[in-house]
């Protein structure tokens, strides 16, 4: 069995690649078995949202939201070209707010101020909601 994740290690290369590419054959495999259009993935879903976009090419998918994500630095040539909403926290104290990936080329950004959680205000959540129809529909 695998330690758990330290705080100190997010963000860093940590993961073997073939334990990513092993997980992430399986998520593909559901996502296109279920024919899944948009991803949304909070903290360590983030980053394997993250990893999956930068590793798999899925004409699929629409658009992302990812929440306190982050992205493994060895992945990061990789360049994320589809629309993508990341939420963030300037008082996240789990992935902290310099950690947002720098290299999405179609981001929208929103910060918050309740820390590494899934913001629930409806203003956040309405967002959201606008942004992933507006990119189903185009």
């Amino acid at each position: 069995m695998k330690p758990e994740l330290s705080l100190d290690q997010i963000g860093k290369d940590v993961v073997e690649m073939d334990e990513i590419t092993t997980v992430l054959n399986d998520i593909d495999t559901k996502i296109k078995e279920n024919k899944i259009n948009v991803l949304i993935g909070f903290s360590q879903g983030g980053n394997v949202v993250d990893c999956y976009l930068r590793l798999f090419n899925n004409d699929n998918i629409k658009c992302v939201v990812i929440l306190s994500g982050y992205s493994f630095p060895k992945l990061i040539k990789n360049p994320v070209i589809l629309p993508i909403l990341y939420i963030s926290s300037e008082k996240d104290e789990i992935v902290s707010k310099n950690l947002i990936p720098t290299d999405y080329t179609n981001m929208t950004l929103i910060l918050h101020d309740k820390g590494h959680k899934i913001p629930t205000q409806k203003t956040i959540i309405k967002q959201i909601l606008e942004f992933i129809k507006n990119n189903i529909y185009m």
